[in-house]
């Protein structure tokens, strides 16, 4: 129910990079406040940095994608962000 609430993940992302980081800001707007669960098992999908931390080509374009939903502090401004999907 929360990962529909948001809309799931921002296809908009390019490669990786700051995603997870959105999602949890929309989660926790529209959702309320997210927990760390412990002692259970999770799940990543892995991929290389080729050595240097956001060594990938889009990642000022996800960077700048993220500080909006940083920014987007009430669920007005939220869902503003998360409609832009479409855009």
């Amino acid at each position: 129910a929360a990962f529909d609430a948001v809309n799931g993940y921002d296809q908009r992302f390019k490669g990786w990079g700051f995603e997870d980081d959105s999602f949890r800001y929309s989660l926790n707007v529209l959702w309320g406040p997210h927990l760390r669960v412990q002692d259970e098992n999770i799940y990543h999908l892995w991929h290389s940095r080729d050595g240097v931390d956001f060594d990938q080509p889009d990642i000022n374009w996800n960077r700048a994608l993220c500080e909006r939903y940083r920014k987007a502090r009430t669920s007005t401004a939220m869902r503003r962000v998360i409609d832009g999907r479409s855009a």
